[in-house]
């Protein structure tokens, strides 16, 4: 599964490529450091995930999602974020997030919301 990171600090970035790529079959196809640029890179590089902050400059996560969903309806999007309230996860489900998981679980909880989405996107559709 190819997966793009968006999220503004660079160390969480290399932090989570590391985890991700030592997991096996995921491989991470490219980063973004802001909302704007997450968008281009979805469009450009067509991953199978995002895993998206919200709180992102230039265009928050929301707003991503929600440009991404529109261009690439097929690729799934995680929200992985700091910011946790009932309000942020039922607008995350509004907007077209496969999923919610809080910076402050732990790596187990992400790993976890990753092998979902990958079971999902291996099933047949039904018809």
């Amino acid at each position: 599964m190819r997966i793009l990171l968006a999220d503004d600090h660079e160390v969480l970035r290399h932090c989570l490529r590391s985890m991700l790529e030592s997991k096996g079959n995921w491989t991470v196809c490219g980063e973004a450091d802001n909302g704007r640029m997450a968008i281009e890179r979805a469009k450009e590089l067509k991953p199978d995930l995002v895993i998206l902050d919200i709180a992102m400059p230039l265009v928050n996560g929301f707003e991503a999602a929600r440009a991404i969903k529109d261009l690439l309806p097929n690729t799934a999007i995680l929200a992985y974020t700091i910011l946790k309230s009932e309000g942020f996860l039922n607008e995350s489900q509004r907007v077209g997030f496969d999923g919610y998981v809080s910076k402050s679980d732990g790596s187990g909880i992400l790993l976890n919301a990753i092998r979902e989405v990958q079971r999902r996107r291996s099933q047949p559709e039904a018809n």
